[in-house]
């Protein structure tokens, strides 16, 4: 079913797995050289991400939006397909061959969840269409990109390998050496788990427990009962917002929080997860990402993000946006719309943005920031540390710890 309104995309009632979305706008600049270039966005647009895969998509949409406002790409307008994966690795690999069999898109950004790209790997090699991560961090994904097998994948933010290595220490700094560890069980959280628990040990520190959740649950009081028990300096969390909300509630309810700091490994620095849990029980919280709101050099976007959807934007919208804009940079670059096109210009970009310099090495990842922030009195963010990373010698290796 074809969308006749941009502003659908952004409510909640999404029914169809993929539907084109209008993304032209009609300005005296609006693009008529060749047919329209065509994007596909895929992430989880219904099921307990949903509220990540909005942010993403919308993103992406801002993105065309602005390119189209600005005559196109080659003279020629842009267009994005959306796929709902749903968070399931199974329902992405059907989604993904949908936006690449009957939408004809030469690239597609997504998937948000590391599990749902992974699925999606092999489509994008099978069919030669290039796919840009916006906020997949396991380490899988790249070690087997570019030389490593797959080169028809990219990824703009960091592994967890690698956030694990600046946060961890941080963590054993701030919050002690003895650690819990509670995390999604999934790509992504085992891929956290297994990047932060190698810091901790290295740091010194001892891990009391691991334990692992379904997505979707929403009872946790007998787990964070048991971690309380065990006395430990810090819990350490893998978990995405609306889980992150109700996992932090119940610990505040059962006296773990704010007695036992907290640090978390995902999106829960945003209105959203204050929504959700109220001041009150976020102030203390801290949690590491590839991006959060507030820097200067964010601005302009953020600005553009919060006139055209009315809400403030997340890591999950801004890495939307700037895997679209690495799209359609590298279109420029190699003159060539094409899914090869694609891959080739994306090779060619050395493109300073405020999530970091996308400049894609041999594995097609690309050396950004990681930035740590947490929650103050009153629901307000406190920067605590941001650094561009460069890549560790002997990282691809194996040796770099």
């Amino acid at each position: 079913t074809a969308t006749t309104t941009v502003e659908k995309i952004a409510t909640k009632t999404i029914t169809a797995t993929v539907e084109k979305t209008v993304t032209s706008v009609v300005t005296p600049t609006t693009p008529t050289l060749g047919p329209p270039i065509k994007i596909g966005y895929c992430g989880p647009l219904s099921g307990p991400g949903a509220d990540l895969g909005q942010q993403a998509l919308q993103g992406a949409i801002l993105a065309i939006e602005e390119a189209n406002a600005a005559g196109g790409v080659l003279g020629r307008k842009v267009e994005l397909y959306k796929g709902d994966n749903k968070g399931v690795p199974a329902e992405a690999v059907t989604a993904t061959r949908k936006l690449i069999i009957d939408n004809e898109v030469v690239a597609i950004v997504g998937q948000v969840y590391s599990s749902c790209t992974l699925a999606a790997m092999p489509l994008y090699a099978e069919y030669k269409v290039v796919g840009v991560v916006d906020t997949s961090t396991s380490p899988k994904i790249t070690q087997g990109a570019g030389v490593g097998g797959n080169d028809w994948i990219f990824r703009i933010n960091l592994p967890d390998d690698i956030n694990g290595w600046v946060y961890g220490k941080i963590i054993v700094e701030k919050g002690g050496k003895k650690i819990c560890m509670l995390a999604v069980n999934d790509d992504w959280g085992k891929g956290v788990v297994d990047g932060f628990s190698k810091t901790f040990i290295d740091e010194g520190a001892t891990i009391l427990s691991v334990d692992y959740y379904l997505e979707g649950e929403t009872d946790f009081r007998t787990v964070l009962t048991k971690i309380k028990g065990l006395k430990p300096d810090c819990l350490f969390m893998c978990a995405r917002t609306a889980m992150g909300a109700t996992i932090i509630k119940q610990a505040y309810e059962i006296g773990l929080h704010p007695a036992v700091p907290i640090f978390v490994q995902g999106d829960v620095i945003n209105d959203e997860f204050l929504k959700l849990v109220g001041p009150k029980i976020a102030e203390g919280i801290m949690a590491c990402e590839s991006w959060f709101p507030g820097s200067p050099e964010s601005k302009d976007f953020e600005d553009a993000y919060k006139k055209r959807w009315g809400v403030t934007a997340w890591e999950p919208g801004a890495y939307g946006y700037i895997a679209t804009k690495a799209i359609l940079k590298a279109i420029e670059a190699s003159k060539d719309a094409t899914s090869d096109g694609i891959r080739r210009g994306l090779k060619m970009l050395d493109w300073p943005t405020f999530v970091g310099r996308v400049k894609f090495d041999e594995h097609n990842q690309s050396w950004t920031k990681v930035v740590v922030a947490k929650w103050g009195p009153e629901g307000k963010v406190i920067p605590v540390y941001e650094v561009e990373v460069e890549r560790p010698p002997g990282y691809w290796e194996g040796t770099w710890r």
